[in-house]
C-alpha cells in the first residue's frame, strides 16, 4: 500500500522591510552550480553597455519545490514569443556577492512583472524578510521562468 506524503499548508508572510536591491532588470543568466542554481540579474543600456546587476543563489530543492507552481504561473501568463540566451554573467569584478536567496515570489501587472526575493524562515507560517525587488517586462520574466524549468 502506498502512503500518501504528509501535507501541510503554510501562509507565507513578507515582513516589512526596505529591501537591500532594487533593480530594473532586462537581461539574465542562470548557471547551474551543484546543488544550487546561480542567476545574475542585469540592466543594460541602449548601447548594451551594463548599468547595474544582482546576483542571487536557489537551492535545486527549493526550484524543484517550486516547479509546478512556476510553470503553473507561465502557463497563466503564456509562453514567450522569444529565445533568450540565458549563459550571460557579469564579469568577476562586477560580482561584489552572490545572495542565498530561499523565496521567491512572482507577480504582474499587465506587461510589468516583479520577482521579490528573499530569505525565509520555516516555523508554523513561513515568513519571509525580502531582500531584492526585481522588475522586468513580463516577456523577459516569462524567459527567465523557461530558463529555469524549461517550458
Amino acid at each position: 500500500m502506498e502512503k500518501k506524503p504528509k501535507v501541510r499548508e503554510l501562509v507565507a508572510e513578507l515582513v516589512p522591510e526596505r529591501f537591500g536591491v532594487s533593480l530594473h532588470f532586462n537581461r539574465f543568466g542562470i548557471e547551474r552550480l551543484d546543488v544550487a542554481t546561480a542567476v545574475h540579474f542585469g540592466l543594460f543600456n541602449v548601447d548594451d553597455e551594463l548599468l547595474a546587476t544582482y546576483s542571487c543563489v536557489l537551492f535545486n530543492e527549493y526550484l524543484d519545490r517550486c516547479k509546478k507552481e512556476w510553470l503553473d504561473y507561465l502557463g497563466k501568463t503564456g509562453t514567450p514569443k522569444t529565445v533568450l540566451e540565458t549563459s550571460w554573467r557579469p564579469s568577476a569584478s562586477r560580482i561584489s556577492k552572490i545572495e542565498p536567496v530561499t523565496a521567491w515570489f512572482l507577480a504582474r501587472n499587465g506587461d510589468e512583472a516583479e520577482i521579490v526575493a528573499g530569505r525565509a524562515e520555516t516555523p508554523e507560517k513561513v515568513r519571509a524578510y525580502p531582500t531584492a525587488l526585481l522588475k522586468s517586462s513580463l516577456e523577459t520574466q516569462k524567459l527567465l521562468i523557461v530558463g529555469l524549468f524549461g517550458g
